[in-house]
């Protein structure tokens, strides 16, 4: 006769632990899937809201030579187009222009006020 180590009792309380385990990890995996596309679609929408509120005001000459195009939203983040006014474009090489430029605009976004959504996303 054979000596059993485990009592049938305890066998199908190890087994229900684990499937209840089992299935508890799975709706939290689906729970935290929907919750981050959730979280995903919130983003987006306040993207679109936020892009749509600086079109209102658009085109707007910054300066002398800039004007700003549009916003627009891009996989989850935030395009903005410029135009170069009154440039000739065969005077100036585009590096030299990127060179100049990329400097004052990386300071603007990384300063103004009305960025701040943008940086903290």
């Amino acid at each position: 006769m054979a000596v059993q180590l485990f009592s049938k009792k305890l066998i199908i309380s190890i087994v229900s632990v684990i499937v209840c385990s089992a299935l508890l990890a799975l709706l939290i995996a689906d729970w935290l899937g929907e919750s981050s596309s959730r979280n995903r679609n919130e983003l987006y929408q306040n993207l679109l809201e936020r892009s749509g509120q600086l079109n209102r005001d658009l085109p707007k000459l910054l300066d002398r030579q800039t004007r700003f195009e549009r916003a627009e939203v891009n996989n989850y983040g935030m395009r903005f187009v410029y135009s170069l006014i009154n440039i000739d474009k065969f005077q100036y090489k585009e590096s030299q222009l990127k060179e100049q430029i990329e400097p004052q605009m990386l300071r603007f976004y990384c300063s103004d006020p009305g960025l701040k959504y943008f940086r903290i996303h």
